[in-house]
């Protein structure tokens, strides 16, 4: 891992470093994220640990008076990580924070157990106005997935798209979607992770009348309840079968 260094010249430790590229990739961090992914020690130490980085102004609080337990980069770290080359995007508004952070800290728990090898947030690929992976235009919005990372198992590499359907799109949208997605080679699987049967239902019945065989061969379900519960044990439905991330590596 590079070597970062407070304003006053102490290193980082790790942990910092990691939060910081973190919200580098999705643009917010509440206080359960911390405490869960990044934070070291006790409670009362993970809290000493946020409010320091508050104070030396590494983290600042998100501008929405709503958002209590939110923190987002400031001016010098912001600098600081485009100075070596690392993403940073816009802070996350508030009515996004909970699905940006699902999404982020699930590959955070991908990465973990090392079945996500690296990855890229929407947000960043919005950023570097990536001409890959694009699923959607719209006057002058691009939709990309809700993130993409790579994955390595036995040799074979694997790019992966996730998108977590928290609310879910018309069932004519889904189609579109879908159709763009069946033309997408360099994505080998793409993941719906989704909040309620409904959603799940609208997918199928998109993928179903597309008729696109090769397609639904690309496709996983997943129950929102289960892949943020643990994302490595949560089943992933495909056709004719289930599987899950434990059972592709093998992990118990």
């Amino acid at each position: 891992m590079m070597e970062i260094n407070y304003k006053g010249g102490q290193p980082m430790p790790p942990y910092v470093i990691e939060a910081l590229r973190y919200l580098g990739k999705v643009g917010v961090m509440s206080r359960p994220t911390w405490y869960q992914h990044f934070g070291t020690g006790t409670s009362q130490w993970k809290r000493e640990q946020l409010l320091n980085l508050v104070n030396r102004g590494v983290l600042i609080r998100h501008s929405c008076n709503q958002l209590k337990g939110a923190w987002v980069l400031s001016d010098w770290s912001i600098d600081l990580l485009r100075d070596r080359g690392l993403s940073c995007v816009r802070p996350v508004p508030p009515h996004l924070l909970e699905h940006d952070e699902v999404v982020g800290t699930t590959l955070l728990a991908l990465k973990k157990h090392g079945v996500c090898k690296d990855w890229l947030s929407e947000r960043e690929l919005k950023m570097m106005e990536s001409k890959d992976f694009i699923v959607e235009k719209k006057e002058n919005e691009i939709k990309y997935p809700d993130a993409v990372f790579k994955l390595i198992h036995e040799k074979n590499f694997w790019m992966v798209a996730i998108e977590y359907e928290r609310t879910g799109k018309s069932t004519t949208r889904y189609r579109s979607i879908l159709r763009q997605y069946g033309k997408l080679q360099n994505l080998n699987q793409i993941l719906y992770v989704t909040e309620d049967s409904s959603i799940r239902k609208r997918i199928q019945g998109a993928l179903k009348f597309i008729g696109n065989q090769e397609l639904m061969g690309r496709i996983g379900l997943i129950s929102a309840c289960d892949w943020k519960r643990d994302p490595m044990a949560a089943p992933i439905y495909k056709v004719g079968k289930t599987t899950s991330f434990n059972q592709i590596f093998r992990m118990t």
